[in-house]
């Protein structure tokens, strides 16, 4: 049923889909029917900044953020209590609000940090400060844009939750906070993406889907066929735009290391069926099956036509079999894809 529900609320966010800040600022005064415990990012794995206001207060509701993990929606609020500002995250029960009245959040792509950065609990100096700022060299993936600060996401050991999410000064990012950092400079743009399960490891943002559209051939999207079985598992890329797509590049298997040792070591896709999302539908269609190589002395880019498909808003890779590795025989990985029109 949640399923059913996330799939239906889609309609409501392809009239946003073209916004360039991620977040559509359409904001609406609503009230809380219990005290508002909050988190910084959309889910349980983020940081607490507290517990605040009271039942029957009012706040600014932002976006909605979409928990896979617990398959449940979040909402981005607004709010001040006493001289300090918040901008953070709650869970819908917690809230009088139709999350179909809210826009959806967007990944606006990968970036790094490039000095260290103050971190604030919302955009601009009038909010919170946060306990720790942001250290240079960090790798984020921006969530929003705002007034000049970014909303970033990474990894931060010195928190109790593995991840975090705070607003920085865009100037403080090594794209200046006016692009998407390091996703894909070629092929079409793409937005986010999602997939099936992702193995998370000691640093739950390691492998996470994102990473197959990040450009970044140290980073990718790794799953267990073990928990999530061969012709079941997948992720999808979504385009920043509906586009005519014909063609698909992979970067199979892991590169994490540039080694062929470490591309053996790891599970790595054989047959994969891509599927289409059109702009008028909210189901996946047309797979075309292909058969990738395994390398055997070089890693290098797989290209794949799959004839001409127009009005396309995603493209999902099921995984059907794949290359067993050495020693993780049931961690499949792909580093990056790419599409073509």
């Amino acid at each position: 049923m949640k399923r059913f529900l996330r799939s239906l609320s889609l309609l409501s966010a392809l009239v946003i889909l073209g916004l360039p800040h991620g977040i559509a600022l359409a904001s609406l005064t609503v009230t809380t029917n219990q005290k508002l415990a909050t988190r910084t990012g959309p889910g349980t794995r983020y940081d607490e900044p507290g517990t605040f206001l009271y039942a029957g207060a009012s706040v600014t509701a932002v976006a909605r953020a979409w928990d896979s993990y617990n398959e449940i929606w979040w909402v981005q609020v607004d709010f001040a209590e006493g001289s300090s500002r918040y901008r953070v995250y709650t869970g819908l029960k917690r809230l009088n609000v139709n999350i179909q009245s809210l826009p959806e959040e967007r990944n606006l792509g990968g970036d790094t940090v490039s000095s260290a950065a103050e971190a604030r609990f919302g955009p601009g100096a009038s909010y919170a400060l946060c306990p720790v700022n942001v250290p240079a060299g960090a790798r984020v993936t921006v969530w929003g844009r705002e007034n000049g600060y970014s909303l970033v996401e990474y990894s931060d050991s010195r928190i109790s939750n593995p991840l975090r999410r705070c607003w920085i000064p865009s100037s403080c990012l090594q794209s200046g906070g006016g692009g998407s950092g390091g996703y894909h400079s070629y092929g079409l743009p793409l937005s986010y993406a999602t997939a099936s399960s992702y193995i998370r490891g000691s640093d739950p943002s390691r492998y996470i889907p994102d990473r197959l559209i990040d450009g970044d051939p140290t980073t990718n999207w790794q799953f267990s066929a073990t928990v999530d079985p061969l012709g079941s598992g997948w992720a999808a890329v979504y385009l920043a735009s509906a586009s005519t797509v014909s063609s698909i590049q992979i970067r199979s298997g892991y590169w994490g290391d540039g080694s062929m040792t470490g591309y053996f070591r790891n599970g790595r896709p054989r047959t994969i069926a891509v599927g289409f999302r059109y702009s008028y539908s909210y189901d996946f269609s047309d797979e075309v099956i292909i058969t990738l190589a395994d390398h055997t002395s070089s890693l290098s880019w797989q290209t794949f036509h799959l004839g001409t498909h127009y009005n396309v808003s995603a493209v999902r890779l099921r995984i059907i079999s794949a290359y067993p590795g050495t020693k993780y025989p049931n961690d499949i990985v792909i580093t990056d894809v790419a599409l073509f029109n």
